[in-house]
Parts: C-alpha cells; structure tokens; sequence
C-alpha cells in the first residue's frame, strides 16, 4: 500500500512522508493544493484490488514543506502559501 500510496500522491501533486507504522496501519503527513487533498484521499479510500481500508482518520498538521512525496523523509522545500497540511492515517488493511 505504501507504493500505491506514492504513485497516487505523486500524480495529484502531494508532497509529504509516507510512512507504514504497523501491520496493517500507514501514517502519510501529505501537503498541497485542498482539492488534491481531497482527491488524494479519496483515492486511497478506496484501496487497491489487493487492499481494503476499513478506517481512516484525517487531523490538521502543521506545514513542513516538504519538497515532493516519499516512502521515507523528504527534504524541504520553499513555502507555499496556497498548500495546506495533513495528517492521514489509515487503519485496517485488510490483504486479500
């Protein structure tokens, strides 16, 4: 899921951390653009032919400013005042 999560990311333009916390669970901190966000979320809401995500929980997080979207940290980049920042966590993958 976390390699699913970073193609979609980098095709709506998100920038941010992806990150697998445990068995079953992905944290991704994601900025950019609030209609990218949305359609981001959208997208892995819906999870893969192999995946199933039962639960999602979505918080405000301050900015970091990432410089584009990575399994693992990612440098900075220059501040955008038009991106906002995310906290999404997915729980529950269900693998088929």
């Amino acid at each position: 899921m976390r390699y699913y999560a970073l193609i979609k990311g980098r095709q709506c333009a998100i920038r941010g951390r992806i990150k697998r916390v445990h068995q079953g669970e992905l944290e991704i901190l994601a900025e950019g653009r609030a209609a990218d966000l949305q359609h981001y979320i959208d997208l892995l809401s819906e999870g893969t032919p192999h995946v199933t995500v039962s639960n999602i929980q979505i918080l405000p997080h301050r900015k970091v400013d990432f410089s584009r979207l990575e399994i693992e940290l990612s440098a900075h980049h220059e501040k955008d005042k038009e991106t906002e920042s995310r906290h999404i966590a997915f729980f529950g993958f269900l693998n088929f």
